[in-house]
């Protein structure tokens, strides 16, 4: 990604007060997770920045587990990619990847969204 199109997605997630609160949130609960060695449970490290519910923090802790990740991801049935379990990997771990969803109206959604055009490489909806 070039750094004139990862400012420019910046740009745009930070544009709105709700959303740089919610990423600098994000930000520091995930360092929180990284630095947990063990969990007795899944909700210990669960938090949400896109992900539906506590989907985020758990990514978050699995991925700085796991070693040899390729930083590539799919996703199925992302609507508009504004709610999805990729979005924060994709933001804040400058992961990169493709997105699926069944209806042309949700990925012309997401194909004129700043955040697609730096770093998901293609979203896809049946012909």
């Amino acid at each position: 990604m070039s750094l004139l199109s990862k400012i420019a997605m910046w740009a745009e997630l930070l544009g709105s007060g709700e959303a740089k609160q919610r990423m600098l949130i994000g930000r520091q609960l995930a360092w929180r997770v990284r630095e947990l060695e063990s969990i007795n449970e899944f909700a210990d490290v669960e938090f949400s920045v896109f992900s539906q519910f506590g989907d985020d923090g758990i990514i978050q802790w699995l991925i700085h587990r796991l070693p040899g990740l390729s930083e590539t991801f799919v996703e199925f049935g992302v609507g508009c990619y504004q709610e999805a379990n990729t979005r924060f990997l994709l933001v804040n771990n400058n992961w990169r990847g493709l997105v699926l969803d069944s209806s042309r109206r949700k990925v012309h959604a997401i194909s004129r969204d700043t955040i697609s055009c730096c770093t998901i490489c293609r979203a896809s909806a049946p012909s």
